[in-house]
Formats: structure tokens, sequence, C-alpha cells
């Protein structure tokens, strides 16, 4: 049996229809077990990633290019009605009319929590009952909840794009010309949990062919348990088998002198729990948030994914619109790229 993991001695680790969603004014109590202590959501949370962490990480998107002027030269000017939200210009420089145009425009983009991002539409999308989560979406939820849990999370989380990248180089090989920078995203993300305090679970969402499933890596039993909200499903088997060689295949990356016998797959027990076609990101969402907050699968029935959808919207509303870092280039007459920490 593998000694370490991640770097960490394990032995010391002790209603289906098109209408918007609107928010109850009672909160449900087994939705409310997933969320914590109340809080206001819109609490300040720190980006611990500065700009070469994140491209080092090959995860950025929302890339934009301003001009800047040669030396000497004075910047040009703007008013207020052509201020961009990547603009240049210190929020200080700016009047109080663009500093709200900036940070509307942000906010326009989407919602960041840590170093993860998701777009307004998005967002958007859930706001009607038969919308799908994005992984993205999914992945920014998680991270604030982590964050909300503080030193009490019993759970690191991850996003969709690990195992989907395993996936690439499962279906392409390792001889195709983008499988090195493939397999450095993920070693990069795995490093990102190995500098973390140590927990007892890992949480990976895993989107399989129209259908959203996560699972939770126990490094103390050295369990897997592989969940997911419609068995019944056709094809699900192959779904399970799908995650199952992706998760091995991480595991190889991961372990020092892996042995996949040491390990215990365990599907999925629960009775099938949705009950509708777009519902699964949200089962998947709560499973997560379960684990995060409890170590252990969520209780969520079809019954409660209205309350849940409010929560998570109102989660999201409250974050602070996407942040931009300026960086320069070496040539003066180059373009500055603006990045958000996704």
């Amino acid at each position: 049996m593998q000694s370490r993991i991640l770097g960490w001695d394990v032995e010391d680790e002790n209603s289906d229809n098109n209408e918007e969603v609107v928010p109850d004014i009672e909160r449900n109590p087994r939705v409310e077990k997933l969320l914590g202590p109340a809080t206001d959501v819109s609490l300040e949370l720190p980006i611990p990633y500065s700009s070469a962490q994140v491209i080092s990480q090959g995860s950025v998107s929302h890339v934009a290019k301003t001009s800047r002027p040669a030396d000497g030269e004075a910047p040009p000017s703007q008013s207020s009605d052509h201020i961009e939200a990547g603009s240049m210009q210190p929020e200080h420089l700016l009047s109080l009319q663009q500093q709200e145009k900036r940070r509307r425009a942000r906010e326009d983009m989407g919602k960041s929590c840590g170093r993860w991002s998701c777009y307004t539409e998005d967002i958007d999308t859930i706001r009607h009952r038969h919308g799908w989560l994005e992984g993205r979406l999914i992945t920014v939820v998680a991270e604030y909840l982590a964050q909300k849990a503080g030193e009490n999370v019993q759970a690191h989380h991850t996003a969709p794009l690990v195992l989907w990248n395993v996936r690439e180089l499962l279906d392409k090989g390792s001889n195709n010309s983008d499988a090195a920078l493939t397999e450095l995203y993920i070693r990069k993300q795995i490093d990102v949990i190995r500098a973390m305090p140590p927990r007892r679970f890992w949480v990976i969402p895993a989107h399989v062919p129209a259908h959203w499933t996560v699972v939770a890596l126990d490094w103390k039993t050295l369990y897997i348990r592989y969940m997911h909200s419609l068995i019944n499903r056709i094809g699900a088997e192959d779904d399970e088998g799908r995650v199952q060689e992706e998760v091995w295949y991480l595991l190889r990356l991961i372990c020092e002198n892996f042995v996949q016998d040491d390990w215990q797959w365990i599907s999925e027990q629960r009775p099938q729990r949705q009950r509708n076609s777009h519902d699964c990101g949200a089962f998947t969402l709560a499973d997560a948030a379960s684990y995060l907050a409890r170590g252990e699968p969520s209780d969520l029935t079809q019954g409660d994914m209205n309350e849940w959808r409010t929560e998570i919207i109102r989660i999201l509303d409250g974050l602070a619109g996407l942040q931009f870092t300026i960086i320069p280039t070496n040539d003066p007459n180059q373009p500055i790229w603006d990045l958000d920490p996704l």
C-alpha cells in the first residue's frame, strides 16, 4: 500500500417547468446543512494567486488587449462613455461614474471566487428552472462554500477540467502534440491541492456525455465514491466505467507506487433522486457541497431542488464581478494583456 499520497502522511490523517427561480422565505433544512452557519454572502474572499501563477496553471480566459502609449506619451483620454472594464487606468484616477461603469462591466462578464470564474450567461441560464449548471459555475460555488467553511472544510475540490483533460489523454494518447501541455495542466492542479492543508477527501466533478457525476476520493480509507442522480439512465454503467478509467489514470499521476487493488470503488447506492432531464448539475453540486461541509454524500431529493437552486443563485449574485490583472510586456509598444484569475 502506498505510504504517501499528495505528499501527505495518510496514517496521520485522523417542479419541472420553465419558470424563473424565485427565492423562498423559509429555507429548507436539508439545504441549510450544505451551507453551514449563516453569513453575508457578499463577504470579501481573497484571491490568493498571482497572475504568474494563473498563467502557469494554463487556465486563463477572458483575454483582451488594450493599447499602451509609447514612452513619454500621455495616455489617451477616455470619456465615461468609452471606459472599458479592463482599462489600464488605475481605479483612483477614474471618476465615480467611470468606476461604476467598470464595476458593472465586470459583473456583466461574470462572477469570481478565489481563482475560479464563471460567465454571466452561465448564471442567467440557471435563473430558469430547466437550466443546466455549467462546470465553471459548479466550481465557483464550491469554492465559495470551501472558503466559507474555512478550517472546518472537510474536503478539497477542483474543477471538472481535471478529469476532462485526463479523458483527452486517454482518447488521444500521449503522443499527440498537445499531450505534454494537457498533462502539465493536470499536474499543476495536483500541485495546488498538495500545497493546501491536508483534508481527508478530494471531490472532483466528472462530466460524461450529457450528464454530471462526481467522485470523492477518501485518502484515509482509500475508497472512491462515485455519485450521480440518474442511476436508471440508459448507459449509466458505461458512464461509470468511463469515470473510473479517468480516476485510475489520475491516481497514477498522484500516488507514489500506485497499486490499484489497494483502492475500493464504491458505486452509487442511493435510489434514483433526479426526476427530470436538467437537475444533474444541481445534484452534483449538492454532493460536492455536502462533502465540503460534512464529508458525506448529500441527502437532497428532487423535492429540494428548487430551494437548492435558489441558494446557488443567491451565492452567485453576492459574489464579486470578474477581476482583472494587468500584465505589462517587455516591449512597451506591445499590448497589455488583461486576464481574469480563472
